[in-house]
């Protein structure tokens, strides 16, 4: 008999506010009503999984698992501690909009490491849903949307970013990248504001009125000045905003130094 698992379906647009300054971190349901917690990618499982054929019950229908194992999740509490959570009995529905923790399945998982019941919960209020662990002495609180479902963002991190990285420091290749910049008359295009504070690009979040020059530079600081031409190749991999990856950015970005330069007498 197969087994059934109520699930929300969960609207993946409604709960993105801008860029996330990470590679790796991901949006992460809460469902009480799930029985066992659910992924929808195989790079978070450690260690062997299982192949199965079991039918998920959600709002909208069946979906389909394929495989069984122990995922690793990262989240920081309230005080923005890393917390890492290896939690075996995952299944693996490649259909799923969204990664789903189940805190029963949870608890479940954490009384079998420490032996002490009732020492992981989830407490719903009326505008916010707390997960707590270790008898309260961590927890994580999440606000709750207009929609009444409480998702969060794991802890970001640059794994993915630094993978990247290592693919482009082959010793017997070059890391110069070639941009095809377009020649046109940069005359009368529009600078980049060089009074940006590009301290701001090592805060958490970057104001959603910058324009993509801007962008491009507090990218070119944040990661440690390396080439625009890296930067707008990361950008094509979907490792960075889609917006740095224009050629004609880079011109206004160079032209603005030039004249920066120029009226400092640096040129």
């Amino acid at each position: 008999m197969a087994n059934t698992f109520l699930t929300f379906q969960a609207n993946h647009s409604t709960h993105t506010s801008g860029f996330q300054y990470d590679t790796d971190s991901f949006l992460l349901g809460i469902d009480n009503h799930a029985s066992a917690s659910m992924t929808n990618t195989e790079d978070d499982f450690v260690g062997p999984t299982k192949t199965v054929d079991i039918k998920i019950k959600g709002i909208k229908g069946y979906l389909n698992t394929a495989k069984v194992g122990t995922v690793r999740w990262t989240l920081q509490d309230d005080q923005g501690r890393n917390h890492q959570f290896n939690i075996p009995g995952t299944y693996l529905v490649p259909d799923l909009p969204i990664r789903l923790l189940s805190p029963q399945h949870l608890a479940q998982e954490m009384l079998k490491i420490s032996n002490e019941p009732d020492g992981t919960a989830c407490h719903t209020y009326s505008n916010r849903v707390v997960l707590t662990w270790n008898h309260g002495k961590y927890c994580r609180t999440i606000t709750l949307d207009k929609a009444n479902v409480p998702i969060i963002q794991t802890s970001p991190s640059y794994n993915n970013y630094n993978n990247y990285i290592s693919t482009l420091k082959e010793p017997t290749q070059s890391l110069a990248y070639t941009a095809n910049f377009p020649m046109v008359d940069t005359s009368d295009m529009p600078l980049m504001d060089v009074s940006v504070p590009l301290e701001s690009s090592y805060n958490d979040e970057v104001p959603h009125n910058v324009s993509p020059s801007n962008l491009l530079m507090i990218w070119h600081v944040r990661l440690g000045h390396i080439p625009f031409q890296q930067i707008q190749q990361m950008a094509a991999y979907g490792d960075l905003p889609g917006e740095l990856h224009n050629t004609m950015h880079i011109v206004y970005v160079w032209k603005s130094y030039k004249n920066s330069l120029e009226s400092k007498g640096q040129a």
